[in-house]
């Protein structure tokens, strides 16, 4: 650490470290609170997404069905395949929930600065980039929100300082 008392462009009224303050290396918890927040809105987005395709694909083939029931007389295998669409609607939109809620507990992990935190967040933002690159790939623009979260979430808790804030 210097110190240029004798530097003619100081402040007098400054004491020397004021003026030349030092690089810090603490960790930036402003952005790993962003990180922890953008881990609650996607969690939370997902598992009520998935939620609503649940709910609404269910209650749509059952509408179609009922549509197909007025018509004609449905068959055997049209009340099947009804009832594996609703099924897999179901199945889907459940699936879809549930991977959100590793999203809300690593966001309350990074949130407390905890390890487990970081490293679940790391994985899940990995995951995140093979989805975003696979929309991209079918030209689905949310693919650069799923690209963008990643790219952001590395960032920050790949780097050096912040990852010392991490118990």
């Amino acid at each position: 650490m210097s110190h240029f008392e004798d530097d003619p462009f100081r402040s007098p009224t400054s004491p020397p470290s004021a003026a030349y303050p030092s690089p810090s290396a603490e960790p930036n918890t402003g952005l790993i609170v962003a990180v922890a927040i953008v881990n609650y809105v996607f969690g939370g987005l997902q598992v009520a997404c998935g939620g609503c395709l649940a709910i609404f694909g269910a209650t749509f083939t059952q509408m179609i069905g009922g549509i197909m029931e007025q018509d004609r007389q449905m068959t055997p295998q049209d009340q099947a395949a009804l009832g594996i669409m609703t099924a897999v609607f179901i199945g889907i939109g459940v699936v879809f929930a549930l991977t959100g809620l590793p999203t809300v507990l690593a966001g309350y992990g990074v949130q407390c600065q905890k390890e487990w935190g970081r490293i679940l967040t790391i994985v899940l933002a990995g995951i995140s980039a093979l989805m975003g690159i696979l929309l991209l790939l079918g030209l689905n623009p949310l693919g650069l929100l799923f690209a963008g979260y990643s790219i952001f979430t590395l960032v920050v808790l790949l780097n050096s300082s912040n990852a010392k804030a991490f118990k």
